[in-house]
């Protein structure tokens, strides 16, 4: 499932039973519990699509990070899995149930503080090297923000 539709957060209903099989199977939560060794976490990617799924007490980043990558068709390497503040190595036993958990890739983390990404603190002297900056949507609620955008490009370009 590619996540290319209008909201901003898109959310992805199939859990693998086997991270290398095409099965799936519904929640197995009954009544807001779950079975003996297993939780539910939510896992979002930088692009807004989150992913509910079942951790089993053998899991490890690596099986979470495959699901996502079969799952979302979402690229996994080089990526790390933040809970909070910790990137999380390959252990899971610290996460809680119902937990959201954030997949990022290369120099950017979420901030405990704000609901948004930042870059770590040690990367913040780098230049940035980026391309244009384009904003999408199809909404008029992004009128606004399209116009400040043209109207930063057009300060940048004369070296305000």
């Amino acid at each position: 499932m590619s996540c290319t539709m209008d909201s901003p957060v898109q959310i992805a209903f199939g859990v693998h039973r086997n991270p290398l099989s095409g099965k799936f199977h519904g929640s197995p939560r009954m009544d807001g519990k779950h079975p003996t060794g297993r939780r539910r976490v939510f896992v979002q990617t930088e692009t807004g699509c989150v992913l509910g799924m079942d951790l089993d007490r053998t899991d490890n980043v690596h099986t979470v990070k495959r699901r996502l990558q079969i799952a979302l068709h979402v690229p996994t390497d080089e990526s790390s899995l933040t809970y909070g503040d910790m990137v999380l190595k390959n252990d899971l036993d610290a996460i809680r149930p119902d937990s959201p958990l954030l997949l990022t890739r290369g120099l950017m983390h979420r901030s405990s503080s704000t609901p948004c990404l930042s870059p770590r603190g040690g990367d913040l002297q780098q230049k940035d090297k980026s391309g244009p900056i384009e904003v999408l949507g199809l909404s008029d609620r992004f009128a606004v923000t399209k116009q400040q955008v043209k109207e930063i490009v057009k300060a940048i370009k004369i070296g305000v």
